[in-house]
């Protein structure tokens, strides 16, 4: 509808009078507000930019285990370590976000997050050939960059759907779809180019290059601005139930996830940790994992568009249940 229609004619001289003394006298604070209110398409920009430049640089996912086995790892040895991640994976990221609810701000937690991983998968490909107590440290650096690295995402995801749930007009589910298309592209490109030409090593330095350009969008995205009934929900939720880290496990919610994520997780990190041995067997090249990996992700796009029309027309408890029948089958 046209902005001025909605106004009767004798209204539109006191709207553009309260403007003009708006713009004078303290006004362009609100006039700023008004504007970032209205400018949600710009976030909504900015949202899949930052989703698709996170996510393409973490392509180094799928080489994880590959790079374990280069450093002379044994497959039991680099099964290990997976579990190690596997593990800090579950653990860490419920201790983030209640830090993000102690600051009140999962923008900044983020942040931390990403600039530790960042710090991390540099020294990754440095510390593959130094050995410490006769482990690599770039195990050990891998497992404990991991613990913000797993965070950063969930945190990412919950900072998301604060601000989708502060203003109805932005879609998470748009965004995360330029997550997947970018994992993609930067999975198919490392696979044909990247680690053909300059080993698995090179994947890990995305991460360490995408830092900053990550950090500067992620200040123009800014924190979500809930609406007074949210924030007032949120202080009756929080003195009602303080979710304290005593208190974490007691939670039938985050148990139910717990043992949900559990047999989600166990086989999709096994699948992962051992796909360069199958493709090494049947191939004779474990470095095409990555363009494996980026065509899996590719089709991650249609599901979650799919996913979307179900949700109109389904519960989500049967779709979820329905998911996890499919998983047991594969």
């Amino acid at each position: 509808m046209d902005a001025q229609a909605s106004f009767p004619c004798k209204a539109r001289p006191l709207l553009v009078r309260w403007a003009l003394c708006a713009s004078v006298s303290g006004g362009p604070l609100i006039l700023f507000a008004m504007g970032a209110i209205m400018d949600y398409r710009v976030r909504q920009r900015f949202m899949c930019l930052l989703e698709f430049l996170y996510w393409a640089s973490l392509c180094s996912n799928s080489y994880l285990s590959q790079f374990l086995r280069e450093t002379g790892m044994s497959g039991v040895a680099v099964g290990s370590a997976m579990a190690a991640i596997a593990f800090v994976g579950m653990a860490a990221p419920p201790v983030f976000g209640i830090i993000s609810d102690k600051i009140g701000s999962s923008r900044r937690v983020f942040i931390l997050c990403w600039f530790v991983t960042a710090a991390a998968w540099l020294w990754v490909p440095l510390t593959g050939s130094t050995m410490l107590g006769g482990l690599s440290l770039a195990v050990i650096v891998m497992v404990g960059g991991s613990a913000f690295r797993l965070s950063a995402a969930s945190i990412l995801d919950s900072w998301m759907l604060q601000i989708q749930d502060a203003d109805g007009r932005v879609k998470y589910a748009t965004a995360r779809r330029y997550g997947s298309l970018g994992y993609a592209v930067a999975a198919v490109c490392s696979g044909l180019f990247l680690v053909p030409n300059l080993g698995t090593a090179s994947v890990f330095f995305l991460v360490p290059i995408c830092a900053l350009p990550v950090y500067f969008i992620c200040r123009k995205v800014g924190d979500a601005q809930p609406t007074a009934p949210l924030m007032e929900h949120a202080v009756r939720e929080v003195k009602r139930n303080k979710l304290g880290l005593g208190k974490l496990f007691h939670n039938y919610y985050l148990m139910t996830f717990f043992v949900c994520a559990l047999f989600t997780y166990l086989p999709q990190y096994s699948n992962g940790t051992y796909l360069p041995y199958l493709f090494t067997e049947v191939m004779g090249d474990p470095s095409v994992i990555g363009t494996f990996t980026g065509i899996r992700a590719f089709m991650e796009v249609p599901g979650m568009l799919l996913a979307a029309v179900l949700c109109r027309r389904m519960k989500l408890r049967t779709i979820n249940l329905s998911l996890f029948a499919y998983y047991g089958i594969e």
